[in-house]
């Protein structure tokens, strides 16, 4: 079951029984999940801190970004705290192993890691852009180096950066009985939850 709570300080506040459409949303283009959510009281404003929990288990936390009211209902985005890496732009000079590279990143701006795949290969370059722009051309430069993709992507308020081939998506075939590793199908992959109209 889905619950939604409000995080003020380290109490949290649940609201599930206000809430009517939840979505939720993460791509690998913008590193960050959003939460859409329609509620049928103002209960939140920007700047929130927000949990979605699956029965005990939190899969989002993040901060309220936009909220829209009419007469009946208020349309609330959330976004987890890859956002930051999406919106604050930097220049950094590098010569530094990639993954100490992306840590470097994620220290500055107060981003929680939860791991970075080891990844030795020097890179010798100034870059500028958006983090998540920058965490991309570290990643695109190893997969040139080393043939291996890697994932970025948050998962429990934690910044990750996996090689794909940890990362195994299996289809389980109940007329024949199998089970098919079909990771190498995936090119870029996006994966939507949504529970519309939750009573």
């Amino acid at each position: 079951m889905f619950k939604l709570y409000k995080k003020v300080k380290s109490d949290l506040y649940d609201f599930t029984d206000y809430c009517g459409a939840i979505t939720l949303r993460s791509s690998l283009d913008e590193i960050s999940e959003e939460l859409d959510i329609e509620i049928s009281a103002k209960f939140l404003s920007e700047s929130d801190i927000i949990n979605l929990y699956d029965d005990e288990k939190k899969i989002f936390e993040g901060v309220v970004v936009t909220t829209g009211k009419d007469q009946f209902r208020t349309q609330v985005t959330a976004f987890d705290f890859g956002w930051y890496l999406n919106k604050n732009e930097e220049v950094y000079q590098f010569n530094n192993p990639i993954s100490e590279c992306i840590k470097k990143i994620c220290t500055q701006f107060a981003i929680t890691v939860g791991n970075i795949a080891n990844i030795p290969i020097v890179y010798k370059k100034i870059s500028r852009g958006t983090l998540s722009d920058i965490i991309k051309e570290l990643l695109e430069y190893a997969t040139k180096m080393n043939g291996i993709k890697y994932v970025p992507h948050m998962r429990d308020g934690k910044f990750y950066v996996e090689a794909q081939s940890n990362a195994v998506v299996v289809y389980n075939s109940d007329v024949f009985g199998v089970n098919v590793d079909v990771t190498m199908l995936f090119e870029n992959t996006t994966v939507t939850r949504s529970i519309e109209n939750l009573i």
